[in-house]
């Protein structure tokens, strides 16, 4: 009941920060050589991971990332190197396994770098797969991952959790907006938002296909048409039923185009900074790509192990971005790249220099404006 309850919440609070106790967990009966992983202190993240690793003997760090995924605290500078060292002195895990190697979540790839922990702690930081669900298979595999675990991914579970989060706070505003100006719309409105959101989540990856179907630079036209769309819809529908049923004012016509366009925009923000693996439409580093100096890579292929959408290709003599069109600027390859091999560079041809971009993390706004202070 307590798995339920604590997944209830964190799906429809998932924009609220809520945090989990930090420290070491010891699950089963772990010994000296047993393996050490790495959470997040975000409550959601720290249930599902126990649960995942119930029936193994493994050591749990959960450090501080302010009670949010690790994916959104890494790319905004609340996963820290610093909170990882902070939590390997303070566990005392040191004491407790003979291998000083911590499994580290691959989406923690851009806002660790493990360079940094190795240098001040001795320990050695290695990314294990995407999701939580692959770890036991990953253990398994002697640590092997294969090219299905590395990669993002937003099926149809996924989608309608994060219809749910959206649809939760949304109709809570729509809620309080119709006691204001209109006491009777509540339901229809809050009908209308749970609706619309989990129609766009469920149908996400045509609905993606299509706003992004002429690159990002269309991105945002095509949103507002569709919010267009969207809107005239539901005024035809309102539009019949007041024909038919005629119980609509003009007075309560107005209320309703009014409403219904707030639902639509308030339901459409940015569906894609919601999914894995897809460019937000806020975010100004979009247009960003990523490119490689062949003269300074070693070939190591860290940037294969941390891209989460599988952007490189690395043969015997040469590193590859083909997929360079699906990039979403997480930094991660940038990062972990022991050789400063890769960089951004923007539209106009400037190249970022490989340590700015380690210095600034993408907030939860998609501004590159989060400085991380190096441990």
């Amino acid at each position: 009941m307590r798995y339920f309850l604590v997944n209830l919440a964190g799906i429809l609070l998932r924009f609220i920060p809520m945090k989990a106790k930090t420290g070491l967990v010891k699950i089963g009966s772990p010994t000296k050589d047993s393996p050490v992983l790495l959470t997040g202190n975000y409550i959601l993240t720290v249930s599902r991971v126990k649960r995942a690793l119930r029936e193994m003997d493994v050591y749990l760090l959960i450090a501080n990332s302010d009670g949010i995924n690790i994916w959104c605290a890494s790319m905004g500078g609340l996963f820290t190197s610093k909170d990882v060292i902070q939590i390997i002195y303070d566990s005392g895990i040191d004491k407790l396994v003979k291998k000083k190697k911590i499994i580290a979540p691959q989406l923690a790839a851009s806002g660790l770098e493990k360079k940094e922990i190795k240098k001040q702690t001795g320990w050695n930081i290695i990314w294990g797969p995407v999701y939580v669900r692959d770890i036991k298979a990953y253990l398994s595999a002697n640590l092997h991952k294969s090219p299905e675990i590395k990669k993002t991914s937003f099926p149809l579970l996924s989608r309608l959790e994060m219809a749910a989060a959206w649809a939760f706070p949304v109709s809570v505003f729509i809620a309080l907006c119709c006691l204001l100006f209109w006491n009777r719309a509540i339901l229809p409105a809050i009908t209308l938002t749970w609706f619309l959101t989990l129609l766009l989540f469920t149908f996400f990856h045509q609905y993606s296909r299509f706003i992004k179907k002429r690159g990002l630079e269309c991105v945002g036209r095509r949103v507002r048409f569709a919010r267009l769309m969207i809107w005239s819809l539901i005024m035809i529908v309102i539009t019949i039923r007041a024909e038919l049923f005629g119980y609509l004012d003009p007075i309560s016509m107005i209320k309703a185009s009014v409403l219904s366009l707030i639902i639509v925009i308030a339901s459409t923000i940015d569906t894609l900074g919601f999914a894995p693996g897809h460019k937000s439409s806020l975010h100004p580093d979009k247009f960003n790509i990523v490119r490689v100096d062949s003269k300074k890579c070693s070939l190591c292929g860290e940037c294969v192990n941390v891209c989460p959408a599988e952007c490189f290709e690395l043969d015997n003599k040469k590193l590859k971005i083909p997929g360079a069109s699906v990039c979403v600027q997480c930094g991660a390859c940038i990062i972990q790249c022991p050789c400063d091999a890769l960089s951004f560079f923007t539209p106009d041809g400037k190249r970022i220099d490989p340590d700015e971009t380690r210095q600034f993390r993408l907030n939860l706004s998609g501004s590159r404006s989060v400085e991380i202070k190096k441990s």
